[in-house]
C-alpha cells in the first residue's frame, strides 16, 4: 500500500487512514505514564543535595544506612549488605529511563589523609589522636590492623566496591553518575574506586570555600560526563577560613572534619541547577499535584502547582562566585518577593551587559552604595551588537574585588508581577474546577467516550470482537490445556477455566501494557521480591525492606512468638466466624492444612477476623510477620476511586453530546476475587498461615494456594488482573466502566442498559472470571446506584447535576457510634483511632470540610496523649460537633457549570513599633477582575494581646485573621460560588488548605473559617501571591487611595473579637 506523505495523511509520524472509526485504537492515555526525572543521592547524610533537587521539581531518592542526620525522607539501605546493594541496583535498572543523575559520596573517615597529621594539642591534653588506617602502599588497610579498626576498614572497602558497581551499572544505561571524596583521600586507591579512573571520565577539583563552605577543603569529583566542569573553582585566597583544629569538650573531642561532611547549601543549589539545565522539560516549579479529578471533590492538594506564575520575568546578573551578602543586597533592590530562581557558573569573559532590566521598580542605590565602582548595568537601549552565541547576555554585574578573577556566577532574579498584572492573570487562570479540559488525561475521558458511544457502533464493535474471541478460544484451548498439564495441580485448580493463551492474544491485540500477566498467572504470582514493572501505573519505586531469605533466617524465634500470640486468641463471635471461614476455604482448596510444617523454615502470618457489617472477613497479617516488607514495588498503585468516577461525571456534564440525556449505573462485583489466582511455588513453599481453632482450642497451620488477603504482593498481582478486565471491556467492547479492586462501576445511557450489561458479561466469560449474577450483589441499572461505599444519584443528570452521598445505613451507623460514645462518656484510644479513620473518609464526601478542632481532639485521644478513657469536656464537645456535622452536612454536588467566580486577596501586617501594630486588608474582585469592595482595618486589640502573649511576632495568625474577616464579611456574596483566596503567607495558606493549624489561636481562626465555609456553602481554593503583587498589601497598611480610584467600595468590619 502506498500512502502519500501529505499533511492530511500524516501527523507526528503517525499514519491516519480515513474510515468510520469504529475500531478503537489502543489509547496510551488509558494508562498515562508521568515519570518526573529522578535524582538518586547515595550516602545522603543530611540529604541537602536531594532537598535542593526536589525544590527544582525532581523526584529524589536519598539513600543512607541511617536517617538520624537528615530532615528529608531517606530510604534506609546498608550497602555493606549484599541484599541491600541488590535492591539499589534493581532500583537503578527499573528507573533507568527516568534517572538523570546518581551521586555517590562514600564515607572517607578510614581513608582520610588527616589521620597521618600530628595534633599536638590533643597529645598534650592526653587525648587519643586518630591513627592512620591505610597508606598509599596499603590502601586496602594496614596489615597491622585488628579489632574495631579492621572491621571499620573492611566495611568501608565494601562500600567502595559497591560504589564501583553502582557507577558501572549507571554507565551501562548512559546515566550521569558522580563520585565525591576529598582529593587526597586514600579511598581513590581502593578497589571499586580506582577502576573508575581506567574508563572514560572527567575529574573536577574544587575548594569548598568557593561554594559556600567555611574551610579550605579540596574535593575531587569523578564524573562520567563533563557537566560539572563549571564547579572547578579553586580558592581565591582573598578570604579567611575556619580552623581545622579539633575542639576539646568536657566529655568528647569534636573534629571539624565531621562538620564538613554535609555539603554547603550553595554547592547543592549550583549542582541542582546544572542538572536542571540538562534535564529537558523539567519545570522549575512544585511537584505534580494529585490527580486533577480530586478538584471535583473539592479537595485541594497540599503541593499543587501554583495557579498563577509568581514572576513576570527575570533579570540575569553576574556576581563573584564568593558573593557573601551580595545576593541579599541585590534582592533588596527589587520589589519584595523577588527571589533567585536559577544559578549558573561561567567565566567573566563570557558575560555581556546588554539587556535592560525588566523591572520598572528596581532601585540600585543600595547596591552602588555598598559596592562603589563595581556595579555596571545595561543602558535603556539593548546593545544587540554585543551578543553572540558564546556570550551570556546579562542585565548587570557586580565586579569581583580581584581584577584577575576568572569565574562569575549568573543569578536569575525572579521579578514579582505588579498587582494589576497578577489580578489579570488570576482571573485568566480562574478556579481550578473550570480547567476540566486540562484534566483530560487518564481514564475519565475514555470512560465518558465509551458511555456516549452510539448503540449501533457498539453493536458492530462487539460483533467483530466476539468473532475474534471465538477464533482465539478455539485455537488456543487445546494448547492451553497442554501447557498447564506440566504445571503443579494447585495452579491448574486455582485457574479453573481460564484460558491463559487466550488472555495473551486478547490483551496483546488490545494493547494492554502488561504483556507478562498471562505468563505470571501460569507460573503463579509472586508475593516477595520485586513485583512486575507493568506499565499500568505511574513509576514510583518502593524497594523491599528485607528478603524472603532474611525472614526465614529469623523464623526460628519469630514463629514461636506468633504461635504464642495465636494461643492467646480471645474466643468471641468474630474468632469463631474466622475459624468457620478457614474451614470453608480448606474445603474449597484455597488453603491446605500443614500438620508437619518445619517451623524453622516458614514465614507465619497471623490470621484474624475483621467484622464488616453482616460478615467477618479473614485477614492474613502480612505486615506483622514481615512478608510485606519483602515485597518491592516499582510502581505506585492508582485505582479508579471516587475521584476518577467524579471525573467521569464532570466530563459527561461538560460534553455537548450528553446534553439532555439520562444515564443509569450499577456495580458489578467479582466473586471471591483473590481466590482464583495462584501464588508462585517458592512463596507457597514458605508462607504459612496460623489460625486459632475455636472448636478444639488449638492453633492450626495452613499453607495457601492462592493470593492471601493481607499481603502487599496480593494487591499488586490482583490489580494487574483488574486493570486487564477494565481495559479489555473499554477497548474491545466500548464499556463505560471503572475498576476499583474487584468492583466495576458500569454506566450506560438510558436505553443501552441491556446491551451494555450483556457485553460486560461477555468480558468476564471470555477471561473465565466469576462475578455476582444473583443475590444482593447482583444489581440492576438504576438512576441511583451504589459504588465504592457511596451512592451516586443521576436522577438530575439531564439538568446538569450529579449528587454523591453516603448511604443511609452508613450515616445511621456513624450517628449511632457517636451517640454511643456520648452515652457512655468514654472513648478508648484504639476506638478513637478507628473513629478518626471513619470520620476522615466520611467527611471526604460531604460538602465542606471536617471541623479541624474536633478532629484534633479525636487524634489526641487516638495517640494516647490523653491517657484517660473518660470523655473530657473538650472531647465531649468534639464528639457533639462531629455529630452535628454528620447530621446536617449536605452531600457533594457535581455540576455542569461552576457558578460565579470571585477572587479574594487578603494580607496582614505586623509592625510592633508602629502606631497601628497589626493591620489587615482584603480586596474582592469579580470574574472580570474589577475590584468590587475592600476592607482596611486592624486586629481587635484584645485579640492582638492574646496573640502577642503566645508569639513574639504573630504574623502567621494575623494573616489568618485577615482571611477570616474576608470570608465572614463577604460570605453572602461567596455563597454557592467557586472562589479563590490569594495569600502571601505560605504558612497561612497551608493551614487553610489542610484545615488545621499547629497553634492554639491558629486552630481557632481556621475552625471559624471552616464554619463560615459551611455556613455560606463556599468552595474556596487557596493560592499564593508574592507580597509585591498582592493588591491587599496597601489596605493592610491603611493605604486605600488606589482602590477608591478604581471604584471599589470600602466595607466596614465589625471589629469584634474573633478569638473567643
Amino acid at each position: 500500500m502506498v500512502i502519500p506523505c501529505t499533511q492530511s495523511y500524516m501527523s507526528k509520524s503517525q499514519i491516519w487512514v480515513e474510515g468510520k472509526g469504529e475500531c478503537p485504537c489502543p489509547d496510551p492515555e488509558a494508562f498515562p505514564q508521568r515519570a518526573t526525572p529522578l535524582v538518586i543521592e547515595v550516602f545522603a547524610g543530611t540529604a541537602r543535595l536531594s532537598t535542593a533537587c526536589q525544590r527544582l521539581g525532581f523526584r529524589t531518592l536519598a539513600i543512607d544506612k541511617s536517617t538520624a542526620r537528615g530532615r528529608f525522607p531517606i530510604q534506609r539501605l546498608d550497602l555493606t549488605d549484599a541484599d541491600d546493594l541488590c535492591i539499589l541496583l534493581d532500583i537503578i535498572r527499573l528507573e533507568a529511563a527516568n534517572i538523570v543523575w546518581i551521586h555517590c559520596a562514600p564515607p572517607c573517615g578510614t581513608a582520610s589523609a588527616a589521620r597521618s597529621r600530628p595534633i599536638p594539642e590533643l597529645t598534650a591534653a592526653g587525648v587519643r589522636v586518630p591513627q592512620p588506617l591505610r597508606s598509599t602502599s596499603e590502601p586496602q588497610g594496614l596489615s597491622t590492623l585488628t579489632g574495631a579498626d579492621l572491621e571499620r576498614v573492611q566495611k568501608a572497602n565494601m562500600l567502595y566496591r559497591a560504589v564501583g558497581q553502582i557507577a558501572d551499572l549507571a554507565r551501562q544505561f548512559n546515566i550521569f553518575v558522580t563520585v565525591e571524596n576529598p582529593r587526597n583521600s586514600l579511598a581513590w586507591l581502593c578497589d571499586g574506586l580506582d577502576e573508575l579512573f581506567r574508563s572514560p571520565h572527567h575529574t573536577v577539583v574544587y575548594d569548598a570555600c568557593m561554594h559556600g563552605g567555611t574551610r579550605d577543603k579540596t574535593t575531587l569529583l569523578w564524573c562520567s560526563a563533563d557537566w560539572f566542569q563549571p564547579l572547578a573553582l579553586r580558592c581565591s585566597r582573598d578570604h579567611q577560613h575556619a580552623s581545622w583544629k579539633p575542639r576539646l569538650q568536657p566529655h568528647a573531642t569534636s573534629f571539624p572534619t565531621a562538620d564538613e561532611a554535609a555539603y554547603p547549601v550553595l554547592l547543592c543549589e549550583r549542582m541542582a541547577h546544572i542538572i536542571a539545565a540538562r534535564a529537558g522539560g523539567l519545570a522549575l516549579a512544585a511537584p505534580d499535584p494529585r490527580p486533577f479529578s480530586q478538584v471535583y471533590l473539592q479537595r485541594q492538594p497540599r503541593f499543587a502547582r501554583p495557579l498563577v506564575a509568581c514572576y513576570s520575568g527575570s533579570d540575569d546578573w553576574a556576581i563573584p562566585v564568593r558573593s557573601d551578602d551580595l545576593t541579599s543586597t541585590l534582592l533588596a533592590c527589587y520589589p519584595k518577593g523577588a527571589r533567585i530562581i536559577q544559578r549558573k557558573l561561567v567565566s567573566w569573559g563570557m558575560v555581556r551587559v546588554c539587556v535592560p532590566s525588566k523591572c520598572t521598580g528596581i532601585d540600585l542605590s543600595s547596591l552602588h552604595s555598598k559596592y562603589p565602582q563595581r556595579v555596571k548595568i545595561a543602558d535603556c537601549i539593548e546593545e544587540d551588537h554585543l551578543k553572540h552565541d558564546e556570550t551570556v547576555a546579562i542585565t548587570g554585574f557586580v565586579a569581583a574585588d580581584d581584577p584577575c578573577s576568572e569565574h562569575a556566577e549568573i543569578v536569575s532574579v525572579g521579578i514579582p508581577k505588579e498587582p494589576c498584572d497578577f489580578v489579570a492573570d488570576a482571573v485568566k487562570a480562574g478556579h481550578p474546577r473550570n480547567a476540566w479540559n486540562a484534566s483530560r488525561e487518564g481514564p475519565s475521558s475514555k470512560v465518558a467516550d465509551a458511555i456516549l458511544m452510539d448503540f449501533e457502533r457498539r453493536e458492530r464493535l462487539a460483533s467483530r470482537t466476539k468473532d475474534r474471541w471465538s477464533q482465539i478460544a478455539a485455537t488456543t484451548k487445546p494448547l492451553n490445556h497442554n501447557m498447564l498439564k506440566h504445571k503443579p495441580d494447585y495452579i491448574v485448580t486455582a485457574l479453573g477455566d481460564k484460558n491463559l493463551l487466550a488472555w495473551k492474544s486478547i490483551l496483546g491485540d488490545n494493547g494492554f501494557p502488561d504483556q507478562q500477566l498471562w505468563s505470571d498467572l501460569r507460573d503463579g504470582l509472586r508475593l516477595t521480591g520485586w513485583m512486575r514493572d507493568t506499565g499500568i501505573f505511574d513509576k514510583k519505586v518502593r524497594p523491599p525492606q528485607t528478603s524472603l531469605e532474611h525472614l526465614l533466617s529469623q523464623s526460628q524465634y519469630q514463629t514461636p512468638l506468633t504461635l504464642k500470640r495465636l494461643q492467646k486468641t480471645v474466643v468471641d463471635i468474630t474468632a469463631r466466624k474466622a475459624w468457620a471461614e478457614t474451614v470453608e476455604e480448606e474445603k474449597k482448596g484455597w488453603i491446605f492444612r500443614d500438620e508437619s510444617a518445619n517451623l524453622d523454615d516458614i514465614v507465619l502470618a497471623h490470621r484474624f477476623g475483621l467484622q464488616q457489617k453482616d460478615k467477618v472477613r479473614v485477614i492474613d497479617n502480612g505486615k506483622e510477620c514481615g512478608l510485606n516488607l519483602a515485597c518491592g514495588l516499582p510502581e505506585k498503585f492508582t485505582l479508579h476511586g471516587v475521584d476518577v468516577l467524579a471525573g467521569v461525571f464532570i466530563e459527561l456534564l461538560n460534553r455537548p453530546e450528553a446534553a439532555g440525556k439520562r444515564i443509569k449505573g450499577k456495580t458489578i462485583d467479582l466473586v471471591s476475587a483473590y481466590k482464583f489466582y495462584p501464588i508462585h511455588p517458592q512463596d507457597r513453599r514458605h508462607l504459612r498461615i496460623g489460625v486459632y481453632d475455636t472448636d478444639s482450642g488449638m492453633v492450626r497451620i495452613y499453607g495457601t494456594n492462592v493470593l492471601p488477603f493481607g499481603a502487599t504482593g496480593s494487591v499488586a498481582g490482583f490489580l494487574r488482573v483488574s486493570a486487564a478486565i477494565w481495559h479489555t471491556g473499554i477497548q474491545d467492547l466500548g464499556l463505560g466502566w471503572c475498576a476499583y479492586f474487584d468492583d466495576f462501576p458500569l454506566m450506560a445511557l438510558e436505553g443501552h442498559e441491556d446491551q451494555v450489561g450483556g457485553l460486560a458479561g461477555e468480558v468476564f466469560d471470555a477471561l473465565g472470571i466469576q462475578y455476582a449474577k444473583e443475590g444482593k450483589k447482583a444489581t440492576d441499572f438504576d438512576y441511583t446506584f451504589a459504588a465504592l461505599g457511596l451512592q451516586y444519584d443521576l436522577t438530575r443528570f439531564n439538568e446538569g447535576v450529579v449528587i454523591i452521598r453516603h448511604t443511609e445505613a452508613r450515616t445511621a451507623e456513624l450517628v449511632e457510634t457517636l451517640e454511643g460514645i456520648l452515652r457512655d462518656a468514654a472513648l478508648r484510644p484504639k476506638d478513637a483511632e478507628v473513629l478518626r479513620g471513619r470520620m476522615h473518609w466520611f467527611t471526604s464526601y460531604l460538602f465542606g470540610r471536617a471541623p479541624c478542632e474536633a478532629m484534633r481532639q479525636i487524634s489526641l485521644r487516638a495517640q494516647c496523649m490523653d491517657s484517660c478513657t473518660r470523655l473530657t469536656d473538650d472531647l465531649t464537645e468534639a464528639i457533639r460537633t462531629l455529630l452535628r456535622y454528620v447530621v446536617d452536612s449536605r452531600p457533594l454536588e457535581l455540576r455542569q457549570t461552576t457558578g460565579r467566580e470571585l477572587y479574594v486577596f487578603t494580607d496582614g501586617s505586623y509592625e510592633p513599633t508602629a502606631e497601628k501594630r497589626a493591620g489587615i486588608g482584603g480586596v474582592l474582585y469579580d470574574s472580570a477582575g474589577t475590584p468590587l469592595s475592600f476592607f482596611s482595618a486592624q486586629v481587635n486589640e484584645d485579640d492582638l494581646r492574646a496573640l502577642e502573649e503566645t508569639s513574639d511576632h504573630p504574623i502567621y495568625e494575623v494573616e489568618l485573621y485577615a482571611a477570616l474577616v474576608a470570608v465572614e464579611l463577604w460570605g453572602p456574596l461567596l455563597e454557592d460560588s467557586f472562589s479563590v483566596f490569594y495569600l502571601d503567607n505560605e504558612a497561612a495558606q497551608s493551614a487553610l488548605i489542610a484545615g488545621r493549624s499547629g497553634t492554639d489561636h491558629g486552630r481557632k481562626l481556621v475552625q471559624r473559617f471552616l464554619d463560615a465555609e459551611h455556613r455560606w456553602r463556599a468552595r474556596p481554593w487557596f493560592g499564593r501571591v508574592p507580597t509585591h503583587s498582592n493588591p491587599a498589601d496597601e489596605p493592610s497598611r491603611d493605604c486605600c487611595k488606589r482602590l477608591l480610584n478604581q471604584g471599589a467600595q470600602r466595607m466596614q468590619t465589625s471589629g469584634e473579637r474573633l478569638l473567643v
